[in-house]
């Protein structure tokens, strides 16, 4: 079997995680406002006492989120429940290129922001993926997204903590990222971005 016949497979938790659309239709939903619509309701049925206020916030953030998806990429949106910062996740893949260690660690670096600090990196082993590097960065976003996670300074500036991750399987290189907020909400979400890590995989195209 060829290379060029695999594809990446995800397999996570829908009730924590949002998958964003690539393109329509989407989940049985053939347009934005359909899955606008969808999403509210999930997340408001696992939430406790929503008011229509948190919904209304909800539906314009994930409005904005309706268009952010890219046939490039795979991207999620960690949203447990309606009080929850939405955790934009990003799965970044291209085939293999250059010596295995040096390109991981280029992947687990680098960034297009400033950083506050060199990064933080360390092994990881996903369950699927194999052994790659994971990486933490503190980084500026003058520029940020409404809804995205992130500390607010003085300037309009956001200070935002970053878990990226990089790895090698089959042909492709992967690069995960997704920023989490402030270095106390990395505590809690970094074991559930490990989590939806381990259920990145690369399959034989089904025939």
């Amino acid at each position: 079997m060829s290379d060029f016949e695999m594809e990446i497979e995800v397999a996570y938790d829908a009730s924590s995680w949002v998958s964003i659309p690539r393109g329509w239709p989407h989940e049985g939903c053939s347009g934005p406002r359909r899955w606008v619509r969808k999403v509210v309701q999930e997340v408001t049925e696992r939430s406790e006492e929503v008011t229509r206020a948190q919904q209304r916030y909800l539906t314009h953030i994930l409005t904005r989120f309706s268009s952010w998806g890219d046939v490039d990429e795979l991207r999620y949106l960690y949203l447990p429940h309606v009080l929850a910062s939405p955790c934009p996740l990003r799965i970044q893949f291209g085939f293999s290129e250059g010596p295995r260690a040096e390109a991981l660690r280029a992947l687990a670096s680098s960034t297009d922001m400033q950083l506050l600090e060199p990064p933080e990196t360390a092994a990881f082993h996903a369950e699927h993926l194999g052994e790659g590097i994971r990486a933490v960065h503190v980084s500026v976003m003058p520029d940020a997204e409404a809804g995205t996670a992130g500390v607010s300074r003085a300037g309009g500036e956001v200070v935002t903590v970053w878990a990226i991750y990089a790895f090698r399987k089959g042909p492709y290189d992967f690069r995960v990222s997704c920023p989490v907020g402030s270095l106390v909400e990395l505590v809690t979400l970094m074991p559930e971005i490990d989590h939806f890590v381990h259920g990145i995989d690369v399959v034989p195209v089904a025939t």
